[in-house]
C-alpha cells in the first residue's frame, strides 16, 4: 500500500516537485545548446551611397518582348540596378532592400465598399517583383527573401564596392501610388528594390519595422516599348520635353533629382501614358512644372465663373505650389539655383494629393465638388500641406536618422501648412462648422457620421492622418507615424510662441536635434513624448461620467468628472468645453496625467480620472468633451458602468446632454414603368407609383436607439404614416450602425378604393422585426448578409367598423458573394405566410409575385396567393468606374454598372394553402439592369437603377382568388372589356429604382 502525504505536508511536496520540475526543464535546454551546432552571428548591415536605375518599360499595347506578357491594364518593367556601397568593409554584410511591389500582395480586409474602390481600378490584382540575378562585384551571390514583406536580402562579401540586381516588376491595374490606370501609369517606390535601415522610435513601436534609407537616385537609361524617344528625363531638362506634346502621345517621364542640397530622396519617381498636359512657371528661381490629364479651361483661377463645367486645376495647383515655394524660401528654406519642381496629376483615389520625394502627385478628381470656394479650399489645403511636405522633407532630409526625418519633414510640412491657410486669409472651419445646420438632411448625416464619402479625410480636424491601409512607400514598411501626429501633440504641450521658436530654429538649423529642440521650448524633458508618440495610435476612449450641479449663494457649483481607458499607458491633453444657458464659454484643460509629474509615460495607468470644479452663474447649458474633435478615439469595449456601457460609438458620451438628432432619411420613388405607359385610367396610373419619405430621430452617435416615421403611397395606399422603434445589439458594422435591430412599429393607412378591392377604408397596423444585417454599405454593397424574421397584425376598419383582420409572417436570407471587385453574385430567398383571423381576405391583404421587390416582370395586381416563397439571384458587374460626367455640379458621373437577374416565386391559392409548391404556382423570370453611381456634390453617393425583367410563364394561364377570375379581372378594374387584358400584360417590364433591390 502506498503511504499517501499527511495534508500539512502537502504543499512542501508541491514546491519541492515544482523546484525539481524546474531543474529539469533549465537543464535539458542546456543540453540541447551544447549539442545545437554554433549559429553564425547576426551580420551588420550594409550602407548605400548611390544607386543608378536602368528601365526598360512595357506597356500593355506595346510590343511583345521575350518573358512575361503584361497583365491587361498594366505593364512590366524590366531593370537594372547597381547599388554602390557607402564604404567598403572587412567583414561579410547584409544588405536589406525593400519590396514596396508586393506590399500588397492579398486584397486587403476590413474594407468598406468604398474604400475599396479608392483604391482598386476593377478586380484586384497584386504587383510583384521577380529578382533575375543578383550580383556582387561582377559575381554571382547569395540572396534570400525575408519577412512577410518579402524582403530582398543580398549577403555582401568583405570588400565589396558594388551590388548588382537585374529584376521584373509587374505593375497591376491599380489606381495609384503604384499601379496603372485611365492608361497612365506610377511605378513609385517599386521602381527598385529600396535600401533601408531599421525603423527607431518609441517604446511600443513594433519590432522588424523598416525605413527607407535615403541616398541619391538616377535613372541612367530609360525606354518605354524599346524606344527611348518616348522619354522625358524632367529632372535634368524640366523645360523641354522630348518633343510637344500631343493628346495621343504616349510619355516616360522620369523625375530622379530631388530639391535637396545634399542630393538624397528616398526612390525617383517614374510615370508614363498619354495625353499629359505641360503647364509650367517659374517662382523663386524654381521651375514649376504641372502635368495634367485634361486641358486648361476657358475660365482660368482666380477668375473662374461657377457655370463652367471643369475647375481650373492646373492653374489652382500652379498657384499653390508657387505659393508654397515662396513660404519655404521666406522661412530660410534655400533651393539650388534651377531647380525644378514637379506636380503630376493621375487617377490617385485615396486622397486628394500626395508627397513623394520627388513630385507631387494630384488626383484627377481634385476640385470635382459643388464651386463653392467654402468647398473647394478644403482641396487647396490638402494640396498645399503636399507641396509644403515635400519641400520640407527635401530640407532635412539626410541631417538625422531615416527614422527621424521620415517625420521630421512632416511635421514641418504641417505647420507650414497653417501659416500658408493665414496667408490666404481662409477660416479655421471644416466640414462640422460648415454642415452643422444641414445635419437634417441624408447625405448631409451620412457624410457627417459615416465617413463613407471622397476623400472623408479633408474635411474633419484631428490629429492622425486617418488612412484605410499604409500603402504609400515611405510608410508601409514601419509603424511610425506621419509628421502630423507628432506637430498636433507638440501644439499642445506648447504655448504658441514657444512652438513658433522651435520652428524657427529648426528651419534655420536643420541639423540640430528636434527633441532637444522641444525639450529647450517646453522646458523639461520629452523623453516620455516621443517614446508614447513614434509608435502605434493607442486605443483609447474619453467620456464625461458625470456633471453634478448644486446651487451656492448666487450661483452654482459644478464638478465635471472625465474618464479615460486606453489599452496602453499614457498622457494626452484633453479639452472640455463649458457653456451656460446666458452663452458664457469656459475652457477647462486635464493635461491627460492622473498623478504625479508627466516624466514617464509608462508609470501612468492604463484608466485615469480628472474632476474639474467650476463655478457659474447660470446653470450649464452643455459640457462638451473635445470640442474640436482633436483626439483620436476608438470603440472601447467591457468598462465599468460608468463608462459608455454598450453604445459603440467613441464619442456618444463626449457631450451632455446629448445633442438630439432629426433628419429625413430619405426620399423615395419607384416607378413600374412599363404598366404606367400601358394603364388606361389615371388611377391605373398611380398604382405604378410608390414614394415615401422617411424621417428618423434620437441623440447624435447614439447607436443604440434610433426613433423613425414615414409617410407613403403606394398602389393599395392613398396615404400612410408609420412611426416605429429601432433597438440596436451586437458588434457595430460601421460608423452609423450595429448588426442587430430590433424594431417595434405602428402604421396607419387611408386605403384607395375602386381598384381591385372595391371599398376604400382604413388599416391599422403592428409589426415586429428582428434582423441582422453584416453589409457594411448600404448603396452598392458587395458582402455581408441580412437575416430577419417579421410578424405584423392588421386590420382594416370599413364603414366605421372593424371588418378585416389578418397576420403575416415572414423570414427573408439575402447574401452577398464576392467573387471579386466590383463582381458579385447575391441572392434573396424569401417565405411568407398570411392567415385571417375570424374574416375574409381582401386583395390587398393577400401576398403578391409581382411588382416591385418582387418578380418585376409580373404586374403586381397578377398574381396573389396565402403563402408565399420566393427566391432571387443577380450577378452584378462594373463596366466602368473611370467616369467624369459633370452632371451640372449637382452631382458627378463615375461608374456605370450591370446586373444580371433570375427569380422565381412559387404561390399557394388565395382560400387556403393548398396548391403551393405545384407545377401551376410558379412564376419565373429574367432579366437585366443597368445601374449608375453618382456622387451627389462631389461628396456623397447615390444610385441610380433601370430594370428590363422579362416574365417566364403563361400568363394567360387562367386562376381564381376570391371569386375573380384572373388575368382577365386586371381590366375590369381599370373599366376595360376582358378582351382588352392583352393591353396591359406587357412582354417585358421596366422599372426605375433608386436602392439596390436586396
Amino acid at each position: 500500500m502506498i503511504p499517501v502525504a499527511s495534508h500539512q505536508h502537502y504543499p512542501a511536496r508541491i514546491a519541492a516537485t515544482r523546484l525539481w520540475r524546474w531543474f529539469a526543464v533549465v537543464l535539458g535546454t542546456g543540453l540541447v545548446l551544447l549539442m545545437a551546432p554554433a549559429r553564425a552571428a547576426e551580420r551588420p548591415p550594409a550602407r548605400v551611397a548611390r544607386v543608378a536605375v536602368s528601365l526598360d518599360v512595357q506597356t500593355n499595347g506595346g510590343p511583345r518582348s521575350d518573358g512575361e506578357r503584361p497583365p491587361p491594364g498594366g505593364g512590366i518593367v524590366r531593370a537594372r540596378a547597381r547599388y554602390f556601397l557607402a564604404r567598403s568593409e572587412a567583414e561579410t554584410r547584409e544588405l536589406w532592400l525593400l519590396n514596396y511591389a508586393e506590399s500588397l500582395r492579398r486584397a486587403p480586409e476590413g474594407l468598406d465598399e468604398l474604400q475599396t474602390r479608392a483604391m482598386f481600378d476593377g478586380p484586384f490584382r497584386p504587383g510583384r517583383l521577380d529578382v533575375l540575378a543578383v550580383e556582387v562585384d561582377g559575381k554571382g551571390s547569395g540572396w534570400r527573401r525575408a519577412g512577410p514583406r518579402r524582403d530582398l536580402v543580398v549577403e555582401i562579401p568583405a570588400h565589396t564596392t558594388v551590388v548588382t540586381v537585374e529584376y521584373r516588376v509587374v505593375v497591376p491595374r491599380k489606381y495609384w501610388p503604384f499601379g496603372c490606370s485611365r492608361g497612365r501609369c506610377s511605378l513609385d517606390g517599386a521602381v527598385a528594390p529600396l535600401p533601408s535601415v531599421p525603423a527607431r522610435g518609441g517604446i511600443r513601436l513594433a519590432a522588424g519595422g523598416r525605413v527607407i534609407d535615403p541616398v541619391v537616385w538616377s535613372v541612367v537609361r530609360a525606354r518605354l516599348d524599346r524606344r527611348e524617344t518616348s522619354t522625358w528625363y524632367a529632372s535634368r531638362s524640366p523645360l523641354r520635353p522630348p518633343r510637344p506634346l500631343r493628346r495621343r502621345d504616349t510619355l516616360l517621364v522620369v523625375i530622379d533629382a530631388p530639391g535637396s542640397a545634399l542630393g538624397l530622396s528616398a526612390y525617383p519617381s517614374v510615370f508614363w501614358g498619354r495625353g499629359w498636359q505641360a503647364s509650367r512657371d517659374v517662382v523663386a528661381g524654381t521651375y514649376v512644372t504641372v502635368l495634367d490629364t485634361e486641358p486648361r479651361p476657358p475660365g482660368r483661377w482666380p477668375h473662374e465663373s461657377r457655370a463652367q463645367i471643369h475647375r481650373d486645376r492646373i492653374g489652382r495647383v500652379l498657384a499653390i505650389a508657387g505659393e508654397s515655394i515662396s513660404l519655404s524660401a521666406h522661412r530660410g528654406m534655400t533651393r539650388l539655383p534651377d531647380q525644378a519642381a514637379f506636380v503630376v496629376v493621375g487617377p490617385l483615389r485615396s486622397t486628394v494629393a500626395s508627397m513623394h520625394p520627388n513630385a507631387v502627385v494630384v488626383s484627377d478628381q481634385a476640385y470635382e465638388l459643388f464651386p463653392s470656394e467654402r468647398l473647394l479650399k478644403f482641396h487647396d489645403v490638402v494640396i498645399a500641406r503636399a507641396c509644403l511636405e515635400q519641400l520640407a522633407t527635401a530640407w532635412v532630409v539626410g541631417r538625422h536618422s531615416p527614422s527621424v526625418d521620415g517625420w521630421l519633414g512632416g511635421m514641418i510640412g504641417f505647420a507650414l501648412t497653417g501659416e500658408w491657410e493665414r496667408g490666404r486669409s481662409l477660416q479655421d472651419e471644416f466640414a462640422q462648422d460648415i454642415l452643422a445646420k444641414l445635419t437634417f438632411m441624408p447625405a448631409v448625416d451620412r457624410f457627417l457620421y459615416s465617413g463613407q464619402a471622397s476623400f472623408s479625410s479633408a474635411y474633419f480636424r484631428g490629429s492622425e492622418d486617418a488612412g484605410a491601409l499604409r500603402d504609400h512607400p515611405l510608410l508601409f514598411s514601419h509603424g511610425l507615424p506621419r509628421g502630423r501626429r507628432i506637430h498636433e501633440k507638440l501644439r499642445d504641450l506648447l504655448p504658441g510662441r514657444a512652438l513658433e521658436r522651435f520652428y524657427d530654429q529648426l528651419i534655420r538649423d536643420p541639423d540640430q536635434d528636434p527633441q532637444r529642440l522641444a525639450e529647450s521650448a517646453y522646458g523639461y524633458g520629452l523623453d516620455w513624448f516621443f517614446d508614447q508618440w513614434l509608435g502605434p495610435y493607442p486605443l483609447v476612449d474619453y467620456t464625461i461620467s458625470d456633471v453634478r450641479s448644486q446651487r451656492v449663494g448666487g450661483g452654482y457649483a459644478h464638478v465635471i468628472e472625465v474618464v479615460r481607458d486606453s489599452n496602453v499607458a499614457f498622457i494626452e491633453p484633453v479639452q472640455v468645453l463649458v457653456i451656460e444657458r446666458g452663452g458664457e464659454a469656459h475652457h477647462l484643460i486635464w493635461n491627460g496625467d492622473s498623478a504625479g509629474p508627466n516624466d514617464d509615460a509608462t508609470a501612468d495607468p492604463r484608466r485615469a480620472r480628472h474632476r474639474f470644479r467650476l463655478h457659474t452663474k447660470r446653470p450649464l447649458k452643455v459640457v462638451r468633451l473635445d470640442p474640436r474633435f482633436r483626439l483620436h478615439e476608438a470603440s472601447r469595449l467591457g468598462l465599468a458602468s460608468d463608462q459608455r456601457g454598450d453604445n459603440f460609438d467613441p464619442r456618444f458620451n463626449n457631450r451632455r446632454p446629448a445633442k438630439p438628432r432629426f433628419l429625413y432619411t430619405g426620399l423615395g420613388l419607384n416607378l413600374a414603368a412599363s404598366e404606367f405607359a400601358r394603364a388606361t385610367t389615371s388611377r391605373a396610373r398611380l398604382n405604378a407609383v410608390s414614394g415615401f419619405a422617411a424621417f428618423a430621430g434620437g441623440r447624435q452617435r447614439d447607436l443604440r436607439r434610433l426613433a423613425t416615421m414615414r409617410l407613403f403611397t403606394d398602389r393599395v395606399t392613398a396615404v400612410g404614416l408609420g412611426a416605429g422603434m429601432n433597438f440596436y445589439f451586437l458588434d457595430k458594422v460601421n460608423r452609423r450602425r450595429r448588426r442587430l435591430r430590433l424594431r417595434l412599429a405602428f402604421v396607419g393607412s387611408s386605403l384607395k378604393g375602386a381598384n381591385l378591392d372595391e371599398r376604400g377604408g382604413v388599416r391599422l397596423s403592428q409589426q415586429i422585426g428582428l434582423s441582422d444585417d453584416t453589409r457594411r454599405y448600404s448603396f452598392w454593397p458587395e458582402q455581408g448578409h441580412r437575416v430577419s424574421l417579421f410578424g405584423d397584425t392588421h386590420q382594416v376598419v370599413l364603414d366605421g367598423t372593424v371588418m378585416r383582420q389578418h397576420v403575416r409572417l415572414g423570414a427573408g436570407w439575402r447574401q452577398l458573394w464576392r467573387i471579386a471587385h466590383g463582381h458579385v453574385v447575391a441572392h434573396n430567398l424569401g417565405l411568407q405566410f398570411v392567415t385571417p383571423i375570424a374574416s375574409e381576405l381582401e386583395f390587398r391583404s393577400l401576398l403578391r409575385v409581382g411588382g416591385i421587390g418582387g418578380l418585376s416582370a409580373y404586374l403586381a395586381d397578377e398574381a396573389f396567393g396565402r403563402a408565399l416563397a420566393s427566391g432571387q439571384l443577380e450577378y452584378r458587374h462594373v463596366y466602368t468606374s473611370n467616369l467624369r460626367v459633370n452632371l451640372l455640379h449637382a452631382a458627378w458621373w463615375q461608374h456605370v454598372s450591370g446586373a444580371a437577374f433570375v427569380g422565381a416565386s412559387t404561390v399557394s391559392s388565395c382560400a387556403s394553402y393548398s396548391g403551393w409548391f405545384d407545377r401551376g404556382s410558379w412564376f419565373s423570370q429574367v432579366g437585366y439592369g443597368v445601374m449608375a453611381d453618382l456622387r451627389v456634390l462631389g461628396v456623397t453617393p447615390q444610385l441610380i437603377r433601370l430594370d428590363v425583367a422579362v416574365p417566364l410563364n403563361d400568363r394567360w394561364r387562367p386562376r381564381e382568388c376570391l371569386g375573380r377570375r384572373f388575368p382577365g379581372y386586371i381590366a375590369e378594374a381599370q373599366g376595360l372589356p376582358v378582351r382588352d387584358v392583352g393591353s396591359l400584360l406587357t412582354s417585358f417590364a421596366i422599372n426605375l429604382t433608386f436602392t439596390q433591390p436586396f
